[in-house]
């Protein structure tokens, strides 16, 4: 199977599995809201945002696995993968103990910390005791996952993720059927979880069957060299909980864990856009590994210009008809009384109109395995991000926040697109005018059409407004289609569309 065609074929599962991912939290997260007490939901996201913070423990070495096993078997060299892999699992299993008793110790002192209401102190230590549990298990799966990803076999695990999202789907129905206990409901789900992430581990064998796994393997020369990627990533990882998860626990101090809900609404809605975003990165990042394996670079490079410019055109549409629906869509989803999630949904989304254009040179330079370029643009924006919002909090509540955190990020992206152009030795002006340029008018139609679109059909229907902004994104996907891309976007477009046949 080609490069091309395999990468297609996992950007298409990809795509299958966020639709799938984002459609099930769009029709969770509501009916949550009718049966649970914004509250006690609020310490369930203090709960997931403490287990971010402790996420930092992975030090960027699952990255490291996918980059490593995808160059190392393109070269044949299975001795170093092997090394490679068992390495992480010792070191997966070991992190998960120690994040488990870490989420125990915080069961006893985390409503001295943050605003909670005492009639759910009870049920929050619950909630922290399954993610305790549940980190035993799923920490020293996550090797096998990374490794299938490194395979470039998207479309395995997104089977998997598709599955376990429809079971969760069935079970938060079924769950408050028959009882109204939100904790019963994080139990179930989350044993539901690990058993579909086990099976990663028969899938894997499987696919390197002459691979010996040992989970009591542990090389201190291997462990260093995965450290000189991986510990840029883990910087970057450290960043991005400082952005993404310290908001939630500056809102529970500052404001209250009802506060923390509206926020997570609106940041729910971003991180499903965030999602949507990496549907390309983690496939090229694989592909890209590929070619780096066999130094085929000037290949690199004409895919970088070539899918940044497909990529901006499917993901900048997106962000354009959500922003023009932010609060057609919150009301309808959730209600009025998130009507102050909307301008913090439009200032998060700012950012992605920047980032979006700097997803390929992210991955290109990953692969490369120079991801020190990422390393001071973090800490500035990670640092910004915090000093910002502890102001602004105190003056602006939650849409402070935001601002605090959109800010520095727009700052950073720029500098750092700047940054990966030079490490590359290509020049601004080629890369605009090859990836970025060609799609500006196509933008233009995609906010008239979504402004058109918002002021002509004032629905009060939620599943008539995601009706209309699809309808919107597929004529407008279908205008780039027919007027804007040639004859090899095309092609790609093609296997994407009828992978089944070409598979």
């Amino acid at each position: 199977m080609s490069l091309t065609l395999k990468t297609s074929k996992s950007i298409a599962y990809n795509t299958l599995g966020k639709i799938v991912a984002v459609s099930t939290n769009l029709a969770i997260f509501p009916y949550l809201m009718s049966k649970v007490d914004k509250e006690l939901y609020g310490i369930s996201v203090i709960v997931l945002t403490f287990s971010g913070w402790l996420g930092i423990l992975d030090i960027g070495v699952g990255s490291a696995v996918m980059k490593y096993v995808s160059e190392f078997n393109a070269g044949k060299k299975y001795d170093k993968l092997e090394k490679i892999f068992n390495t992480s699992l010792s070191f997966y299993t070991a992190i998960g103990v120690v994040i488990g008793f870490l989420l125990l110790i915080l069961s006893f002192i985390y409503h001295k910390i943050f605003n909670v209401n005492p009639d759910y102190i009870i049920q929050g230590k619950q909630l922290i005791y399954i993610s305790a549990l549940a980190a035993f298990f799923k920490w020293p799966l996550i090797p096998f996952y990374s490794a299938i990803c490194g395979l470039n076999r998207f479309d395995i695990v997104n089977k998997v993720d598709i599955l376990s999202n429809i079971t969760r789907l069935v079970l938060v129905y079924l769950v408050f059927m028959f009882t109204s206990s939100f904790v019963f409901y994080v139990l179930i789900s989350q044993v539901f979880l690990v058993l579909y992430q086990i099976s990663y581990i028969f899938i894997l064998k499987k696919k390197f069957s002459h691979i010996k796994i040992n989970m009591f393997y542990f090389d201190k020369e291997t462990f260093r060299f995965i450290m000189k990627f991986s510990s840029y990533i883990f910087i970057g990882l450290l960043c991005g909980i400082f952005i993404f998860q310290t908001d939630n626990f500056l809102i529970g101090i500052y404001i209250s864990a009802g506060g923390v809900t509206v926020y997570y609404a609106a940041s729910r809605i971003q991180e499903a856009i965030r999602s949507v975003n990496g549907l390309l990165g983690a496939p090229f990042i694989a592909a890209f590994s590929e070619l780096q394996g066999r130094e085929e670079y000037e290949k690199q490079n004409r895919y970088l210009f070539k899918y940044t410019k497909l990529e901006t055109a499917l993901f900048i549409p997106i962000v354009l008809i959500m922003f023009v629906y932010s609060k057609q869509f919150i009301v309808n989803w959730l209600g009025e009384d998130f009507l102050s999630a909307v301008p913090v949904l439009k200032i998060l989304l700012l950012w992605w109109f920047f980032n979006g254009m700097m997803l390929m040179l992210q991955t290109l330079i990953i692969s490369k395995g120079q991801t020190d370029v990422f390393l001071y643009p973090n800490i500035i924006n990670a640092v910004s991000n915090l000093i910002l919002s502890i102001i602004l909090v105190r003056y602006l509540g939650i849409t402070g926040v935001a601002i605090g955190t959109t800010v520095p990020m727009v700052i950073t992206t720029c500098f750092l697109i700047k940054s990966i152009l030079n490490r590359l030795q290509l020049s601004f002006s080629d890369y605009w005018q090859k990836s970025i340029a060609p799609n500006i008018l196509y933008y233009f139609i995609v906010l008239f059409l979504a402004v058109a679109g918002v002021n002509v059909f004032n629905v009060r229907n939620v599943f008539l407004t995601i009706f209309i902004m699809g309808a919107i994104y597929i004529t407008a996907c279908l205008l780039y289609f027919r007027f804007f891309m040639d004859k090899d976007d095309k092609l790609l477009v093609q296997y994407i569309l009828n992978i089944k046949n070409r598979a």
